[in-house]
């Protein structure tokens, strides 16, 4: 994982870890540890075959700003992280748990490549299963592509792109990724503050480059003037609703999940995209903002329709919303309100796999809160939850995704 900031890749003088490059590498270590753990899906499965790309890979070697000590880049956190996934697995298995991976490092600078070879070398990881390139990453995607759809039919794939600029990585290329591998996911970072900075009306020079990348008008309409006039949090917030919609609408992506990487007290500067099929590992992806809750920050609302942050405070009152205690309350709040009147629109209900996989999308919730809020409204007999026998839930977290949700007998009073 390379930054937007220019590190020098000297493996015998490696340039300061930088406090959001430490939350991202975070991230990736755990991520791709519950990632292979949830590919763990029956006792019988002894093989998962699994790729790893990293398009911008960078040096993979840092100092810590601490103590100066050596701290790895994302070529060696997430083959680490693999290989601890796997041995965990293995604790409680009799039958040997294997991943097949094979990783994929992408640089198109020498100096990063040179420095990440000796890296490799030293952690014994210069193997038959690693794969290092000096290109760009659209150079090499349909070659990594088709050895992904040659090594088997579930296409399991996890792309790392920490691109240097946003527009580095093309919506194009985001498109063909998910269409032409059935089980691919991609954790892709834009530096929103780069862009921010360098973005202008003149001649539409910013307007012409992102309808190149299949972004015709993320500004809905606004001038460029007009978003760096709003303020640094509203700018944020503006770009995090406005163009996160526009982008994963070109993008046909069936689950993301987009927040903001902060380092401190600040405000994020670097935004977070994960994308994928299936809401179990959007889901995954939620939680570990939640468990990494110093290191984000939302710029859109609470509850079950996030994207109409605006309408939940004033301008002058946002500041933006931490994964922590006060918006998990807040979350679980509006959902109380808003979950009623999905479900009493549905009078034979829904399962709760159907009611998530179309809310999660638009909520910072994970599920585990979705089961509180809806065990609440079970109790207070706003809605009842049926079981695939024809049962009910006595405690939220055996709530399944496979139950039914629906109003119960008498919600036509509730409109009275």
């Amino acid at each position: 994982m390379a930054s937007n900031k220019e590190y020098k890749w000297d493996y015998n003088d490696p340039d300061i870890l930088e406090p959001h490059t430490d939350a991202k590498l975070r991230i990736i270590q755990k991520y791709t540890e519950r990632y292979v753990d949830t590919l763990n899906t029956t006792p019988r499965q002894d093989v998962l075959r699994l790729t790893i790309v990293d398009g911008f890979c960078g040096g993979g070697i840092y100092k810590t700003p601490d103590t100066g000590e050596i701290a790895f880049g994302s070529p060696i956190i997430a083959r680490e992280a693999v290989e601890k996934a796997e041995k965990t697995i293995n604790l409680n298995r009799i039958k040997p748990f294997v991943v097949d991976a094979d990783y994929f490092y992408i640089d198109k600078k020498s100096e990063a490549i040179n420095c990440l070879n000796k890296v490799l070398k030293d952690k014994g990881f210069d193997d038959d299963k690693t794969k290092v390139y000096q290109s760009s990453f659209d150079e090499r995607v349909d070659e990594i592509i088709e050895f992904i759809q040659k090594k088997g039919r579930a296409h399991r794939s996890l792309f790392i792109l920490d691109q240097y600029a946003y527009k580095d990585v093309s919506i194009v290329t985001i498109n063909k990724i998910l269409r032409e591998l059935k089980n691919s996911e991609i954790v892709c970072t834009i530096n929103v503050e780069s862009f921010s900075k360098y973005m202008t009306d003149k001649d539409d020079q910013s307007r012409n480059t992102l309808s190149r990348y299949n972004l015709p008008d993320p500004f809905k309409g606004k001038t460029i003037e007009q978003i760096k006039s709003l303020g640094k949090v509203e700018s944020n917030l503006f770009i995090q609703s406005a163009w996160v919609q526009n982008l994963v609408q070109e993008a046909s992506v069936p689950f993301y999940r987009p927040f903001f990487i902060r380092s401190g007290s600040g405000y994020g500067n670097y935004l977070l995209l994960h994308f994928s099929k299936h809401y179990r590992a959007s889901d995954v992806m939620t939680q570990i903002h939640w468990a990494e809750h110093d290191n984000f920050i939302n710029f859109l609302g609470p509850g079950l329709d996030m994207f109409n942050c605006l309408v939940h405070e004033s301008k002058e009152q946002f500041k933006g919303h931490l994964f922590d205690n006060n918006n998990i309350k807040e979350s679980t709040r509006v959902m109380t309100e808003q979950i009623p009147e999905i479900i009493y629109q549905n009078d034979h209900g829904l399962t709760l796999e159907t009611f998530f996989a179309t809310t999660c999308n638009f909520t910072p919730a994970h599920w585990g809160m979705y089961q509180e809020v809806i065990f609440k409204l079970f109790q207070e007999k706003e809605l009842e939850i049926i079981t695939s026998s024809g049962g009910t839930r006595q405690v939220a977290n055996t709530i399944k995704t496979t139950d039914i949700i629906r109003p119960p007998s008498n919600y036509p009073i509730r409109f009275l």
